[in-house]
């Protein structure tokens, strides 16, 4: 699936370089391709430390899942989705038992966790937030502002074609989204 992202993404960068290279020249080509290569840094990142903190709940949570935390009772698991009852009788005991105990594991902290003010300590909240902590994320980012100083500092930086250039992630996002759901 990353790779076909990866596709998409470089697909979009490249039309985008070749548009500014077109109406702007070989100025405009540098910056939109700078701002593309560090967002992309930093959303390659921000993907595989999300990916590592979920894989790491999933396996903490002995293959239950946390539930949704519902505090205003929008969602009601008493009253199936008809959809939920057709694949229900095709699911195995083992994946009932699953959804019978889900409600035992959750990542977020546990109420033995809180004090008797149902605060959370600072050392919990540590735990939970180290989690998300990731070197490379921190270097992708690190690198985006390089990126962005080095072509201040040679008198290189144009705002517009930077701007035009980090458009290319969320533009390939929503790009791979429809055609994923084509596919489906």
């Amino acid at each position: 699936m990353i790779a076909r992202f990866v596709a998409v993404y470089a697909a979009i960068a490249v039309i985008i370089a070749a548009a500014l290279g077109f109406f702007g020249g070989f100025l405009w080509i540098i910056n939109a391709i700078s701002a593309t290569i560090g967002s992309f840094l930093v959303a390659i990142t921000s993907f595989a430390a999300q990916r590592k903190i979920v894989l790491e709940a999933v396996k903490n949570s002995d293959g239950v899942l946390d539930t949704i935390d519902d505090k205003e009772e929008l969602y009601q698991e008493d009253e199936p989705i008809a959809a939920d009852l057709k694949t229900d009788q095709a699911r195995s005991p083992e994946a009932k038992a699953c959804d019978e105990n889900r409600n035992q594991a959750t990542d977020a902290p546990r109420e033995s966790e809180q004090d008797a003010d149902g605060k959370i300590p600072p050392k919990i909240k540590a735990k939970y937030a180290l989690r998300s902590f990731s070197p490379t994320r921190l270097i992708a980012y690190g690198a985006f502002v390089l990126i962005f100083f080095a072509l201040y500092s040679i008198d290189a930086f144009a705002p517009a074609p930077f701007l035009i250039g980090l458009s290319a992630l969320p533009i390939s996002a929503l790009a791979f989204a429809i055609i994923s759901k084509e596919k489906q």
